[in-house]
This record gives structure tokens, sequence and C-alpha cells, in this order.
């Protein structure tokens, strides 16, 4: 994950990946970070490409948005409860900022 970092140059407040908690679908990674930044699940998005990222948002307490960027299909990923799903995080950052 760093060589992608530097590679583009991004800048991150905080930045988790999988070797930080307990894969998906287990909610680790949510409650990590929920648990750093002092957040609450209720009020929590968590955003995702994949069923797997759908099930630990869910299992988390965040409301799951899903993306089609990645591995999930529109059909999957409301199969697995995204009841919000946009087709890029430009769109799914619009929704969230409305809330």
């Amino acid at each position: 994950m760093e060589r992608v970092v530097a590679k583009f140059d991004l800048r991150f407040d905080l930045l988790l990946s999988r070797e930080d908690a307990t894969l998906k679908p287990a909610p680790d990674l949510f409650l990590k970070v929920l648990d750093i930044i002092g957040g609450k699940p209720e009020q929590t998005a968590g955003v995702g490409d994949s069923t797997m990222d759908v099930r630990a948002a869910m299992a988390s307490g965040c409301m799951p948005v899903g993306v089609l960027t990645g591995m999930g299909s529109r059909e999957s990923l409301e199969a697995a409860g995204c009841r919000h799903v946009f087709q890029t995080l430009s769109e799914a950052a619009a929704f969230l900022a409305g809330l």
C-alpha cells in the first residue's frame, strides 16, 4: 500500500489496511477506525466495492455504501444489504456530504 500512496503522492490523515485487523467480513477494521477517530457507527458510512465490504460495514453498525469501481455489481452489493450504490466515489462522496 505504501508504494501506491507514494507513486500517486496521496495524502491521508489515517491509513489502515488488511494488515491492521482481521480480514473482512469481520468488522474489526471498521471498528478500529471508529476507535481511533472517536466515531459512532450509527453516524458513519462504510464505503466499499465488494460484498465483503458491505458485510463488514453492516457488522460494525455502519451504513454500507457501495461503489461500482471494483469487484461488486449493483445486484451483488444490494443483495448483501447495501441500499446506496453509486457508479463512482465522487457520487458516493456527494451523497454522503448531503446527509
